[in-house]
């Protein structure tokens, strides 16, 4: 095995193990970024994982979809409103239902329950199960 495919691994044995939809979100608009050159080496390593995700969700008989990113960390995955306050350092809290999460969590929730949408599967709260992992509320300097 060569280094840095611990990652694969894990992934391909967890599709095996769970049916659960793979979703992942559409990064065309990088390309269009003013240092096209930097940005051509990214995507390309990230359309590489995104081909082995694809490849290895076809194996496995895992749906697979992509979805725009577009807002994703702006609206509340409980009710749909958007416009979340924020509450500290990368946190947001929605005035309507009260949810609060870091903002790559809320964004990580949008994106499944867009995909989850886009495959016609009826959306169930079992995504918003507390986290298992404590997140970082606040960041000290590194001086």
């Amino acid at each position: 095995m060569a280094a840095g495919d611990e990652g694969f691994l894990t992934l391909s044995i967890g599709m095996r193990a769970s049916p659960e939809p793979v979703v992942i979100e559409l990064l065309y608009r990088y390309r269009d970024a003013l240092n096209f050159a930097i940005n051509k080496l990214i995507i390309m390593g990230y359309s590489r994982i995104e081909r082995w995700i694809d490849w290895q969700a076809e194996k496995n008989g895992v749906p697979y979809v992509k979805v725009d990113p577009d807002g994703t960390s702006s609206e509340c995955p409980k009710c749909d409103y958007k416009g979340l306050e924020e509450v500290g350092y990368r946190r947001l809290r929605c005035p309507r239902c009260g949810f609060e999460a870091d903002r790559d969590v809320i964004g990580k929730l949008n994106v499944r329950k867009r995909g989850l949408r886009k495959l016609g599967i009826k959306f169930s709260g079992r995504a918003l199960t507390p986290l298992t992992a404590p997140q970082m509320t606040d960041v000290a300097p590194n001086r």
